[in-house]
């Protein structure tokens, strides 16, 4: 059996852990046994344990990250305090993987160099999972040379992210993906129906809470539109309510436009939900208007579901929904672009079906979890393959 060691950077709920379970689930555990290392402590280690997956913790681990979704200006103290720690991160690691020997070091991001590095150092395969587009800057080239350097393999989400790294023979795209039998055309949401007064009304769900970088503002301002056009259409975003207490920020600014123009009954903040596939199955549509490219789980989620989806034009989304066949692609940062969208498939029930029905054959045949798991379990048998 074959020990793989993850190292996860994040605390709290989102694509990318998600994904790592998905894929720790889909193992053969006869022939792997796998351990997740988190440098935060969060709620997202209790899933991974209900979920019978062994977890470690530890929090003098640092990563240093520099992508789309989350980086530090070199005038950010933040960013010095973390670069300050990668030699400790380094020798904090080195002991881990002295102690847990694994046979391969399966990193969750593209931000944890000094794992890689104390990895390879110690003689252990390194799959380096890049889960994010690097940054521009100058910092980008280096951060893609290390990336090549320190890794035997990379995996990239989506040729988007793949684009952005030194061309290697190492690269391996593999999307991430859906377990179908969580994620059911089956199961009716009446239950979040009921719960938030959504009776009668046309759903469109946006998940990802309140933030920027997946477009909350636009999500909200593109109400403004449709409701001229479908007056019982109701807006709800699922995730991290706001701190309505900030005035001036970025959560004010939305409920400021929200109270302005009379939308308020018709935006519900639905806050951490519990069960996704219950959310989305209340819902008529999935929207993720993201500002920046980004893999959008909640994309491959709702055609999985049969829903129409909706993402921006941008790399990541481009990838993820079929322009006029499993939903529409629209202009960035556009809430009237977004709008039309909507009113064009809310307002035509035979349109939403039918791009519901070939999202579910597109997410079929794209993003299954048995036969990408097999992709990455095929990458660790050439590395073992290799090793030997």
């Amino acid at each position: 059996m074959k020990k793989i060691l993850y190292v996860h950077h994040g605390s709290g709920m989102g694509g990318a852990p998600l994904s790592l379970l998905y894929t720790i689930k889909g193992l053969d555990r006869k022939k792997y046994d796998p351990e997740v290392l988190f440098i935060h402590e969060g709620g997202v280690i209790d899933l991974y344990k209900r979920n019978g997956i062994k977890t470690i913790v530890d929090k003098k681990i640092k990563d240093l990250g520099h992508t789309s979704v989350s980086s530090y200006s070199i005038l950010n103290p933040l960013f010095w305090y973390r670069l300050f720690w990668q030699p400790i991160s380094y020798y904090r690691f080195k002991k881990i993987i002295k102690k847990r020997r694994p046979d391969i070091v399966h990193l969750n991001t593209s931000s944890l160099f000094s794992c890689a590095k104390a990895a390879k150092s110690a003689g252990i395969k390194v799959v380096w999972h890049v889960r994010e587009p690097l940054a521009g800057g100058f910092r980008r080239a280096w951060y893609k040379k290390m990336i090549e350097r320190y890794s035997d393999a990379i995996i990239a989400i989506c040729e988007n992210d793949a684009s952005k790294l030194i061309p290697s023979k190492k690269i391996h795209v593999v999307y991430n993906f859906v377990d179908f039998k969580q994620f059911k055309r089956s199961l009716r949401g009446t239950e979040y129906r009921k719960k938030f007064g959504l009776e009668g009304k046309k759903v469109v769900l946006m998940l990802g809470g309140i933030s920027k970088l997946k477009g909350t503002h636009i999500f909200v301002k593109a109400l403004k539109y449709v409701k001229k056009s479908v007056p019982d259409a109701v807006f709800m975003v699922a995730g991290p309510k706001s701190r309505r207490d900030i005035t001036g920020s970025y959560e004010g600014g939305i409920h400021n436009f929200i109270e302005d123009n009379g939308l308020k009954d018709s935006v519900v903040f639905a806050g951490v939900v519990g069960d996704v596939p219950k959310m989305m199955a209340a819902s008529d549509l999935v929207v993720f208007p993201s500002t920046k490219p980004h893999f959008g789980r909640p994309l491959i989620e709702g055609s999985a579901m049969g829903k129409p989806v909706i993402g921006s034009d941008l790399g990541g989304p481009k990838e993820l929904v079929v322009n006029g066949r499993t939903g529409f692609l629209v202009k960035p940062e556009s809430p009237g672009a977004l709008a039309e969208a909507v009113i064009k498939i809310l307002s035509d029930k035979k349109l939403a079906k039918k791009m519901g029905e070939a999202g579910y054959r597109f997410a079929k045949e794209k993003f299954e979890q048995k036969s990408n798991v097999r992709k990455i379990t095929d990458i660790y048998e050439k590395l073992f393959q290799y090793k030997s």
